[in-house]
């Protein structure tokens, strides 16, 4: 038997890790591009998930799926940007702003994956399929993706910016996690 997209990220929400189940939904929410930027699967919402979830009312886990769906966000980029939320909340620490845009006197920088305005901190989470996988790199080296960070993150500290990175081991590991934000001035 198979069921459909907000069915499963429902179910997930019962069982799963509060990682892997707002990772997952946040996935399900934000939908999939293909190369060109058309859509290859399309966002679902929060009120669809919310559906299923009324349906399973009273089986266990129930509350739990309430919860991920509460926290859910379809502007987490990653598996691993939603894992680092978790995490940042986990902590007590203060929710960041998903993918805001920068821009400076040449124009546009980018998006972030995390800003604190508050301390003026923007936080990357860095996996290796941005470096490494075609669907990612757009036929470029990983030595010209590594410069034009480089490039991006000097114009994001001009702006006045402290940027932190952090990798899928500081995601996974709230001690490493917690060092990283609180030594870049995150309170």
């Amino acid at each position: 038997m198979t069921t459909n997209l907000a069915r499963t990220v429902a179910d997930v929400a019962r069982v799963e890790t509060m990682e892997r189940a707002v990772a997952i939904a946040d996935a399900a929410l934000r939908g999939q591009k293909a190369a060109g930027g058309r859509a290859f699967r399309a966002p679902i919402s929060k009120a669809a998930v919310a559906t299923e979830l009324e349906s399973l009312n009273r089986a266990p886990g129930a509350a739990k799926a309430r919860g991920v769906l509460s926290f859910a966000d379809g502007k987490s980029g990653s598996a691993g940007e939603s894992c680092s939320r978790v995490g940042v909340w986990k902590l007590g620490l203060p929710s960041p702003v998903l993918q805001e845009a920068f821009y400076d006197d040449e124009g546009f920088v980018g998006y972030v994956d995390f800003w604190w305005p508050g301390c003026k901190l923007i936080g990357e989470f860095d996996g290796r399929g941005k470096y490494l996988r075609d669907e990612y790199t757009a036929g470029r080296s990983t030595a010209t993706i590594v410069l034009l960070e480089k490039e991006r993150e000097d114009r994001l500290r001009a702006l006045g910016f402290r940027v932190v990175r952090w990798d899928w081991a500081t995601a996974l590991d709230l001690r490493l996690l917690e060092a990283k934000l609180r030594g870049a001035g995150l309170q």
